[in-house]
């Protein structure tokens, strides 16, 4: 074998090796972050599972009031209809008249607070699936999915989504950084009231070197 072919077979066998290298230590790196995605994974889908039980169980009781309410009225119409055949002077059937209408009130009452709670519970719901999916859509190919993701999370994200942001301050697009920049000073400014910026913002500064 000549020393060309020789000296090829070897850069051949060196870039090779090298890449075998780094696909295997890009494969233990997914491996050592695999335990924290499971386990990501895992609370989230016992926080929606748990709303999803939360919000049938809501319902169930709404069905168990509202068929409460149902009841009371052809008892306290039996009553009413006694009342109107001309026995108006029967105290312990006015009573019972008052004591339906409090039932009524309490059944009313408990239906109101139920269906507020089911209205929370999906709204909270409905958030915190807009909330992944706007996450998600941080790293779209398309510009304009990803500026309205940014735009989305200045109501959706808290504090937790302010480090996640500030990746999307070296977007390649210039509209993504500046909204960037804007939504992370609205959080920064939300989350940390008592916070006082000394000189010049940092977002801003990476913008205009971007730019």
């Amino acid at each position: 074998m000549s020393k060309n072919l020789i000296k090829k077979a070897q850069v051949t066998s060196g870039k090779a090796a090298g890449i075998v290298a780094r696909e295997t230590l890009a494969m233990a790196k997914k491996a050592a972050d695999m335990p924290c995605v499971i386990k990501e994974k895992t609370i989230e889908a016992i926080q929606v599972t748990g709303k999803t039980l939360r919000i049938k169980r809501l319902k169930s009781d709404l069905k168990k009031w509202e068929k409460k309410r149902l009841a009371i009225y052809p008892k306290m119409g039996k009553v009413v209809f006694k009342l109107v055949e001309g026995k108006t002077k029967n105290i312990r059937q006015r009573r019972d008249i008052k004591g339906f209408l409090h039932e009524l009130r309490k059944c009313e009452a408990e239906i109101g607070k139920i269906k507020a709670k089911i209205t929370q519970a999906e709204k909270s719901s409905k958030e915190q699936t807009d909330y992944r999916a706007a996450v998600l859509n941080l790293s779209a190919k398309e510009k304009d999915v990803r500026l309205l993701a940014v735009k989305s999370l200045e109501h959706l994200g808290d504090k937790d989504i302010i480090p996640i942001l500030t990746k999307r301050l070296e977007d390649p697009d210039l509209s993504v950084r500046q909204e960037t920049a804007k939504v992370l000073h609205k959080l920064i400014e939300r989350e940390y009231p008592h916070h006082e910026a000394s000189g010049p913002e940092p977002d801003q500064r990476k913008v205009k070197d971007n730019g």
